[in-house]
């Protein structure tokens, strides 16, 4: 898992619809990337190798009141890399976890 120096990050719902998106700022105490994961590979009976993902990538938030989130659905999320400077942003979906005051947003893409 590979952490970031991210204090924080925006989040946005954007809709299909003409209504405007809605944005929220929000303060963590870190952000860390979390690479996908995969089950055993499955070798097929011509020789291709099969996986299966178990878990997507994603962003771990730490220090974040999940209940402040609200019920958005929250579709995108962005924040300057403090130590590049660029901007990232990802089409996400708010996961569940078990770690307290913690939320995870699964990587969907990078935009």
């Amino acid at each position: 898992m590979t952490s970031c120096n991210i204090t924080e990050f925006q989040l946005e719902a954007r809709y299909i619809s003409h209504r405007d998106a809605e944005t929220l700022t929000v303060k963590c105490g870190a952000l860390s990337f979390r690479p996908a994961e995969y089950g055993p590979d499955n070798v097929a009976a011509d020789g291709a190798i099969m996986r299966s993902l178990t878990a997507r990538p994603s962003l771990l938030a730490k220090g974040v009141d999940r209940n402040k989130l609200g019920t958005v659905a929250w579709t995108n999320l962005r924040f300057k890399d403090a130590a590049t400077g660029a901007h990232k942003e990802f089409d996400i979906e708010v996961m569940d976890t078990v770690e307290p005051e913690t939320v995870r947003f699964g990587i969907l893409r990078e935009v």
